[in-house]
């Protein structure tokens, strides 16, 4: 009899672990769906959707990274294909193990690795839902668990292992959960096959910041280097590059354009410490002023700003890699070029005028020009070379938004934008 009751208890107790191993298993597909969905299906879309050995360059990095490389543009000037692969707000610990994974999967011609997550990125304390969407995807279950032993503190192991914790849903709304957890299974069932990448992984900040006047002067930059943790960030990037010796890509440390770079004081550090290990270090746009059209904060860029920035980059790889240049593309993208923008309002009017670098390549460019009030469109002008448009306030006091839609007709690509209205009266320019 104490046999048998002994046999039923250990019954319960494996039926106990099915049955919540079961529910884990369950509730981590919302874990998984909203970590790959915030981070924007980058890894994903990677591993599953992504032959292997069929990419030739790869961007990898933080939100500074998908903000200011445009893909679209890129390939289009040199008849390459490329890709992002990112996780916002990422360190360079988790861009080493980032890189080590991708080089098991692609064979590219060139790793460009955005300097940002040298610099910055979430600490153990500070990760966020979305920098487990890397570990969440690695397609190995082993490699998975290596990369977040590896990695993630204790406390965030815990997370690991356990994705349906409050860490990753709304427990206080346990009808939202139970949706998720219905519309991931389905999606998992039938929709991961459709799954397309927008613009291979480029992010667009669309607002850009008010002109100097409109919106203040951004606060300098830290005269002195305050990253307490610099030399085990330089040993992992000397990490990746000891792995790309093995490996035939050209790896890039790309510095990202930025307003205002908060770790100025700390760059020549950084350059010396990656050349002094066979790496490269690039700075894009580096002789060139940085105007406020081209950020939608101080650190982010505009789809005005990555534009240019994407062509210049594009440029040097081209030297680096004995690629041609599309001459034709080339001069194409650079009719989109724009070196800033100036806004008035006065008097119920608004006034908006964006300035080419070159009046006559930006002379084929159509220009639709919309201004908002909230969600409510209230009027649209457009017009060939329309660079400048003045619009009516129905209320002078209103919150408003100008958007701009521009393509040259010669081809298809489309550069957009917001401004927002000042709320000032006064007239107010960039610098």
């Amino acid at each position: 009899m104490k046999q048998r009751a002994l046999s039923r208890t250990w019954l319960k107790v494996f039926l106990f672990l099915v049955v919540l191993g079961g529910l884990t298993q369950l509730f981590s597909i919302i874990a998984r769906q909203r970590s790959h969905e915030k981070n924007g299906n980058y890894w994903p879309y990677f591993f599953e959707e992504l032959p292997e050995n069929s990419v030739d360059v790869i961007y990898m990095g933080s939100s500074h990274s998908n903000s200011t490389f445009i893909p679209e543009i890129i390939d289009d000037i040199l008849d390459i294909r490329s890709i992002h692969v990112n996780t916002s707000g990422e360190s360079i610990y988790q861009t080493a193990l980032e890189y080590e994974e991708v080089l098991r999967h692609q064979d590219p011609r060139a790793v460009v690795i955005e300097t940002y997550p040298i610099y910055d990125g979430l600490s153990q304390q500070e990760l966020k839902p979305w920098n487990y969407s890397f570990f969440f995807a690695v397609p190995s279950p082993l490699r998975r668990m290596a990369y977040a032993h590896r990695f993630l503190s204790m406390e965030n192991l815990v997370y690991f292992y356990l994705p349906y914790t409050i860490f990753h849903a709304n427990w206080k709304e346990p009808a939202d959960v139970a949706e998720r957890v219905i519309a991931a299974a389905v999606s998992a069932g039938g929709g991961a096959d459709t799954l397309e990448l927008p613009h291979q992984g480029y992010f667009n900040y669309m607002e850009s910041l008010l002109p100097i006047g409109w919106g203040g002067e951004p606060k300098p930059a830290p005269e002195t280097c305050g990253i307490p943790d610099l030399p085990q960030r330089l040993e992992k990037t000397a990490e990746i590059i000891a792995l790309d010796l093995e490996n035939p890509a050209e790896l890039l440390f790309v510095e990202a354009p930025q307003l205002v770079n908060d770790f100025a004081a700390c760059r020549e550090e950084v350059m010396r410490g990656v050349q002094a290990l066979g790496g490269e270090y690039l700075t894009l746009l580096e002789d060139q002023s940085r105007a406020r059209l081209w950020f939608g904060d101080h650190e982010h860029m505009t789809q005005f700003g990555a534009l240019i920035a994407s062509v210049e980059l594009a440029e040097r790889l081209a030297e680096r890699l004995d690629l041609t240049v599309d001459a034709e593309a080339l001069a194409f993208y650079r009719s989109y070029f724009f070196r800033d923008y100036t806004i008035s309002r006065n008097s119920g009017q608004v006034s908006v005028q964006l300035i080419p670098y070159d009046e006559e390549s930006a002379s084929n460019l159509y220009f639709t020009w919309s201004l908002f009030q909230g969600e409510q469109q209230l009027d649209q002008a457009e017009g060939i070379n329309q660079s400048q448009m003045t619009f009516t306030l129905p209320e002078p006091e209103g919150v408003y938004t100008l958007q701009v839609n521009i393509y040259n007709l010669d081809g298809s690509y489309n550069l957009r934008g917001i401004f927002n209205v000042p709320q000032d009266q006064g007239k107010g320019s960039a610098e």
